[in-house]
């Protein structure tokens, strides 16, 4: 209906032509390929591919093509992620009928020729986590948790991870007892049911702990961060606002693997702190006695406890 209603609107100018419409993402970026437009407007929030990645796949293959942004949602981390994507500007989708026509104006000279988008400013400085409790944290942020059973890390990383995703961030999932890829993904898709859009664009990966942390036989604490930073700067490339990082570390037993971890936390604390990735370790609470909670807490920026259905965040070094 809104569709249909804008597109009614924009033909009553004698100087706008509508060329095409698109019912999702897939469907947009097909259209885009075969009619060329001048200019596009897409809605953010869209079945089979939301229209942030639909705007990065069009502006990456079709720079010539301007991109204006519809959202239900005006909020500071929507139009930074749309306009990062290459969005030239995001309309309130209440106001497009209205809106839409002088944006368009904006975009195109008397000769057509789109002009150039302004430049984007620096990412909000703070993210949403998305778990019950927790305010926005800023990027570098390295938190650490305790879970006792599997509900408990699922309430964890389950929303967590779907507030990156929507927030345009790519996300790592680092899966251990209890839980393995095929549960987390389906835990993922209860509550973001496109999550698998998701992993086939490249924006979530979800792995085993022995894949990522031991992937050469033996844990290697320089190699992990160096492919974490690594990951990082290729997110960014992609146009994705920053990498959000959640592990499990289930594996830890020997004094020596929890001495080289600890060292390995401590590593990562420093090496984001000025980088545009925030993690969240999860540690399962059977497996660390008291003076391992002691280290884990002391190379961590903050913590999360549980408190009734929420959690109290904890900072521990500033």
């Amino acid at each position: 209906m809104i569709r249909q209603a804008l597109r009614c609107a924009l033909e009553a100018y004698p100087n706008i032509e509508v060329v095409g419409e698109a019912g999702d993402g897939e469907e947009a970026v097909a259209c885009v390929a075969k009619v060329q437009p001048t200019v596009v407007v897409m809605d953010i929030v869209l079945p089979k591919m939301d229209g942030i990645a639909a705007t990065r796949l069009i502006k990456t293959k079709y720079p010539q093509i301007a991109i204006i942004g519809l959202t239900r949602d005006p909020k500071d981390y929507t139009i930074y992620s749309m306009k990062k994507a290459g969005a030239f500007e995001v309309v309130d989708k209440k106001n497009a009928v209205v809106e839409l026509y002088d944006a368009i104006q904006r975009l195109a000279g008397i000769d057509g020729k789109v002009i150039d988008p302004p430049e984007i400013g620096h990412a909000p400085q703070k993210r949403r986590i998305g778990i019950a409790g927790v305010d926005r944290l800023a990027w570098g942020e390295h938190l650490c948790v305790f879970f006792y059973n599997k509900a408990e890390l699922l309430r964890l990383a389950v929303p967590y991870i779907k507030a990156g995703l929507e927030d345009g961030e790519c996300c790592v999932w680092i899966t251990g007892e209890p839980i393995n890829e095929v549960e987390a993904l389906k835990a993922l898709e209860l509550a973001l049911p496109n999550a698998a859009d998701y992993v086939a664009r490249k924006q979530l990966e979800i792995m085993v702990y022995s894949s990522w942390y031991l992937m050469s036989g033996g844990f290697d604490a320089a190699r992990v961060v160096s492919n974490w930073l690594s990951k990082a700067c290729h997110a960014e490339t992609q146009g994705f606002a920053g990498l959000r990082i959640t592990g499990n570390p289930c594996w830890l037993r020997t004094e020596n693997e929890w001495s080289q971890f600890g060292g390995y936390e401590q590593a990562v604390t420093d090496a984001i702190r000025y980088k545009h990735i925030i993690a969240l370790c999860t540690y399962p609470g059977p497996i660390c006695p008291g003076d391992h909670v002691h280290r884990v807490l002391s190379t961590h920026r903050s913590a999360l406890f549980a408190e009734n259905d929420h959690w109290q965040h904890l900072v521990l070094t500033p």
